[in-house]
């Protein structure tokens, strides 16, 4: 994937107000690492969804009118996680 599309999704994901997942860029790796956790690298699907390989997850990040991403939605143990980025 372009490392100019990986950059969109860069930034700090609200979860709840004391959780959160910073996602970051290294080199051409996204990373994720949410409170408390370490931090671990996700792998594209598509141009919009990841995976994780740590555990049996998968995130979509969602743009805006604009193209701009706003949030995610992490879908993991048959459960969707909503976390707008800040």
């Amino acid at each position: 994937m372009d490392r100019s599309m990986l950059e969109r999704y860069v930034g700090t994901y609200m979860a709840t107000p004391t959780f959160s997942v910073v996602y970051t860029l290294e080199g051409d790796q996204l990373f994720a690492q949410a409170t408390g956790q370490k931090k671990f690298p996700i792998f594209p699907e598509s141009a919009s969804t990841f995976f994780m390989k740590v555990d049996d997850a998968e995130i979509e990040f969602h743009t805006d009118d604009k193209g701009s991403v706003d949030y995610l939605v992490l879908h993991q143990g048959g459960r969707d996680y909503k976390e707008m980025k800040k």
